[in-house]
């Protein structure tokens, strides 16, 4: 019997030498699945995290997102690319604590915090505002021997042998052709709602779609034949950020929100997209809310879905207190199983953990979960 994850990944950004860096924590979230847990509250005992498994200390800039974290969800989450702007990256393990250099992308990355979607054993990356002019705005990380020829700086060591390689990918349609076209739009927009809103992988890893915020439609990749196209209709992903494919259930598993960056509002989904080109099905949106800390703390940062397998899931979020001048996370547990009586899908709430965080660490609101 498949056992579900005990441990997810935290990234923060933190302080070492006087410049960012980026430490790794392992969660063990086994325990907020035991029995006798209460599903409405947070339990805030002071908790510390568990001291760092990895620091990640960049070179050169030090602005908060140099350096972005990509988890290769085919390997159940134990793997992570983190992936610097000027291009270069390596791939660490987190449960074996080993590291591998990634050859770097043909040009600096376009821009921080990428959208990245796991389809078969390759990790497919693009920018949230791509350019037409950016060769790297949509690139894909595949691991065997490189098609169409190598070179030394793809296989430094190894000549023909298989290994990691980065491949250029067609812009996707909705791409901006200059900054002034990018800045002429999303300044009605703020920005900071526009770009791609939700994304999701089909299960057998040939289709990706994304969803464009502020109605912009939704737009499929065809893994095979590397071609876009934009889906029948105006329909969007009944997703808000990236949306997790379920083999126990053959769903995809996401969270929603009725207010936008509001963690307090956040409920789970479940969608069928089997569908391909078709209006997505949404099998499920469970209307009871998740269980958050007392209102000195307000919500930071965005959420994050971790499935665990067997019907598990861990749902992560940011709070900071009204002087922001404390942080916190808060890990919540969630089981979604089938409901014999009514053939569907009933959800039960778990137990809820918040961590603190040091005053070095979150200082810049910078966490990813995976």
């Amino acid at each position: 019997m498949m056992q579900s994850r005990r441990f997810v990944n935290l990234v923060v950004d933190t302080f070492v030498g006087g410049r960012t860096a980026y430490a790794l924590h392992r969660i063990d979230v086994s325990g907020l699945f035991m029995h006798g847990g209460s599903s409405d509250t947070v339990d805030e005992d002071a908790a510390l995290l568990p001291p760092p498994a990895m620091t990640f200390d960049p070179t050169g800039s030090v602005a908060v997102g140099n350096v972005d974290f990509l988890p290769l969800s085919g390997s159940k989450g134990e793997d992570v690319v983190a992936l610097g702007h000027d291009g270069h990256g390596l791939l660490y393990g987190a449960a074996s604590r080993s590291v591998h250099v990634l050859p770097a992308l043909h040009r600096r990355k376009g821009s921080v915090c990428p959208i990245s979607i796991t389809a078969g054993n390759s990790l497919y990356v693009i920018e949230r505002r791509p350019f037409y002019t950016d060769a790297c705005c949509f690139a894909v990380l595949s691991h065997g021997i490189r098609p169409g020829g190598w070179s030394y700086d793809d296989f430094p060591r190894h000549g023909r042998s298989p290994g990691w390689y980065w491949r250029s990918l067609p812009p996707p349609p909705f791409a901006y052709a200059s900054n002034h076209e990018c800045y002429t739009i999303c300044r009605p927009a703020r920005a900071r709602g526009y770009g791609i809103a939700a994304c999701a992988a089909a299960s057998c890893g040939t289709k990706l779609w994304v969803t464009l915020a502020q109605g912009g439609g939704t737009y499929s990749f065809d893994t095979e034949s590397s071609a876009w196209s934009k889906v029948a209709g105006s329909w969007a992903l009944p997703f808000r950020g990236r949306a997790e494919y379920v083999p126990e259930h053959r769903l995809w598993f996401g969270l929603i929100s009725s207010g936008y960056w509001d963690s307090r509002l956040l409920r789970l989904c479940a969608s069928d997209l089997t569908g391909g080109l078709g209006r997505p099905r949404r099998v499920r949106k469970w209307a009871a809310s998740l269980a958050s800390p007392s209102e000195e703390w307000s919500p930071a940062e965005e959420s994050y879905l971790v499935p665990l397998g067997c019907g598990k899931f861990c749902i992560a979020r940011f709070f900071e207190d009204d002087q922001g001048l404390h942080s916190c996370a808060v890990f919540t547990g969630v089981e979604v199983t089938k409901d014999d009586a009514t053939s569907g899908l009933s959800m039960l709430k778990h137990r809820s953990k918040l961590y603190t965080f040091l005053d070095k660490d979150f200082r810049k609101c910078f966490g990813r979960v995976f």
